[in-house]
């Protein structure tokens, strides 16, 4: 159930106060070391060694940049006692120990938040999980969508997979390479069955590649043929469903 972030008024608090109690040194006051540091330099060098400005030796200019740091240590000095003072002002207002409950229970608010976000993050990523395992989703896939997420499940199970390129792939979608052992893959995103003119291709494929292996991958089925045509030759004809079910098909 959603939580709804703590009121400052349920404190005692209002706006006014809160932003009291949030001050802090601004932009143009973290500039003030830099200024500082400038004016000390100009100053000190215009008073004492303006012959300095017409020197050529870089150790001249090593010391006229010495005369910076006065300036810019006085300008940090000066910030860091402007917030002493203001932090002090904050600590003995009436209602700081209100402030500081409600920092306590807006901290408490913000995790319970992050918590909520962390568990729909997990809950979401867990439900595309269970959905990539589902044939139907694989079914809604586009050809280059199939490649990558059956790259990336095999690649999850072990296997060392490369993805060909998008064009010029040359009948291979997928290389699985195991020890000395190359397996090539091609994968069909189809709604009807594979013909045994795909596998014939793809043994050709396979010869050309000099590869151990095929593969053969589709969202569907094969026809009887296809499956014929594979029998005694290292062909595997697969479906998604196949994949999904056999954890354990190996190389």
């Amino acid at each position: 159930m959603s939580q709804d972030a703590p009121n400052p008024k349920d404190f005692g608090l209002d706006n006014d106060t809160i932003r009291f109690f949030q001050t802090t040194i601004n932009i143009e006051e973290n500039l003030l070391p830099s200024v500082l540091g400038w004016f000390s330099f100009f100053v000190i060098v215009c008073l004492y060694h303006p012959e300095y400005f017409f020197k050529k030796d870089s150790f001249y200019w090593l010391i006229l940049f010495l005369y910076f740091l006065p300036g810019f240590a006085i300008g940090y000095f000066i910030n860091w006692l402007r917030e002493v003072y203001h932090d002090a002002k904050r600590r003995r207002h009436r209602l700081y120990a209100h402030y500081q409950q409600y920092l306590a229970a807006y901290s408490a608010y913000d995790e319970i938040k992050r918590q909520q976000e962390k568990e729909k993050r997990v809950a979401l990523h867990q439900k595309k999980l269970e959905l990539k395992r589902t044939v139907e989703w694989w079914q809604t896939l586009s050809g280059r969508q199939f490649e990558k997420e059956l790259a990336n499940l095999l690649q999850s199970r072990g296997y060392q997979v490369k993805l060909t390129p998008k064009t010029s792939d040359g009948g291979v979608d997928l290389y699985i390479y195991k020890d000395s052992k190359i397996i090539v893959v091609q994968c069909k995103a189809h709604k009807k069955y594979i013909s045994p003119g795909v596998v014939r291709e793809l043994y050709g494929t396979m010869l050309h590649e000099n590869a151990d292996e095929s593969w053969l991958v589709t969202t569907n089925g094969f026809y009887s043929g296809a499956h014929k045509f594979a029998k005694e030759k290292p062909i595997k004809l697969l479906t998604i469903r196949h994949l999904l079910e056999d954890t354990t098909l190996q190389v």
